[in-house]
């Protein structure tokens, strides 16, 4: 068995997909038994859903260690598979929720010829959503059936790391606010001319922006100048997200839509960026929330509501550069109602994030508004 410092996090990432990892599908809704184990992106820093802990020959999720990963009783006789989802830890010697992992492979204890593997449709490259079942060891080996162990560092070492580019974040920023100048540097002398004069920082970033590159960089994972921005939609680039009520006075349940956007000052359409919460400037004591208070759901709306003092992942986000992803649930993401056709007041929804193409409707750009900044 693969050996793990006691309470060592790690995420279970596929070789099949790289970016990808097993996560509890509920994402940071409470964990209930049954709960089902599915492949989804990798979310940088620390996210507890793909988190897991192998303590003996169980492997505890993270969000809540008291559950751990079993194969479900059902053995599927078409597929010659079971499902894998999380339920609580039974104590003693139980077989379906232990595990031997060797060379990538994460054996059943239960079904000594069976180890987890990805479950995707008619051959295509696996997908966020797709399922994690225990079926047959492919001799030769299978990169569906591969994972690799990659420990989580802890927040302070992230925290850490951050602050070491504190000195040079403001002029970064002044390069280009979407990163873009970053994202095209392919080596140190790049960096160097962007105005990193360190050069073992600018390797260090170098193979940051590499990392970025296949998981999205958070905006909150580093500090905005104070200002206002706009999220303007890549199908529609005039248009911008602007609270319905326009002009009028904003209230609770106030929907996000997408709206021709405004060139003079109009804080409807103005975003203030606060860590992982989005501030209304029209109305800073408000931020944009998903409607559902319970688990996220295709259709639930993008709304503005009360913002709490305290951490709340209905009320949190994650803006990589062009998706803006529910902390509470990052497989899905704020979305244009209608996918197709040029409609004024389009409604903002939750919805899976389509992964494997281009598509405009989820993506946004973040710019600057000119006309509001904050004293």
């Amino acid at each position: 068995m693969t050996s793990q410092l006691p309470e060592t996090r790690f995420i279970l990432q596929s070789a099949a997909s790289p970016t990808k990892c097993l996560h509890l599908a509920g994402g940071l809704d409470m964990c209930r038994n049954g709960d089902a184990v599915v492949l989804a992106t990798i979310v940088a820093g620390n996210y507890a859903p793909q988190e897991w802990l192998l303590t003996g020959a169980l492997l505890r999720s993270v969000k809540d260690p008291t559950k751990c990963i079993r194969v479900a009783s059902y053995i599927d006789k078409s597929t010659n598979s079971a499902n894998c989802h999380v339920w609580d830890v039974e104590d003693g010697t139980y077989l379906a929720q232990e595990w031997v992992i060797s060379c990538k492979i994460v054996r059943s204890a239960k079904h000594v010829t069976k180890c987890l593997q990805i479950v995707t449709d008619d051959g295509q490259p696996p997908r966020n959503g797709d399922s994690c079942v225990v079926g047959e060891i492919v001799l030769g080996g299978n990169p569906l059936q591969e994972w690799n162990m990659v420990t989580v560092p802890s927040a302070l070492y992230q925290l850490m790391s951050a602050l070491d580019f504190s000195n040079y974040k403001s002029l970064l920023r002044k390069k280009e606010v979407n990163g873009d100048a970053l994202s095209c540097c392919t080596n140190v002398r790049e960096l160097t001319e962007l105005g990193v004069d360190v050069h073992l920082k600018a390797l260090s970033l170098l193979k940051s922006i590499q990392h970025f590159a296949v998981t999205g960089v958070p905006v909150a994972s580093f500090q905005h100048p104070k200002r206002g921005y706009r999220f303007h939609s890549v199908k529609h680039p005039s248009m911008c997200i602007q609270l319905e009520s326009g002009a009028s006075e904003s209230h609770n349940g106030d929907r996000c839509v997408l709206r021709e956007t405004v060139p003079t000052a109009f804080p409807p359409q103005v975003w203030i960026i606060d860590g992982k919460k989005i501030r209304s400037a029209k109305d800073p004591k408000k931020g944009i929330q998903v409607s559902n208070v319970g688990r996220v759901a295709n259709g639930d709306d993008v709304h503005l509501l009360d913002l709490s003092k305290s951490s709340r992942p209905n009320e949190e986000w994650i803006h990589d550069g062009k998706l803006i992803r529910s902390v509470k649930n990052p497989m899905k993401c704020v979305r244009l109602k209608h996918s197709n056709g040029s409609v004024e007041g389009d409604v903002c929804q939750m919805w899976d994030i389509v992964h494997d193409r281009p598509y405009p409707p989820q993506e946004w750009k973040l710019v600057p508004d000119e006309n509001f900044l904050l004293a």
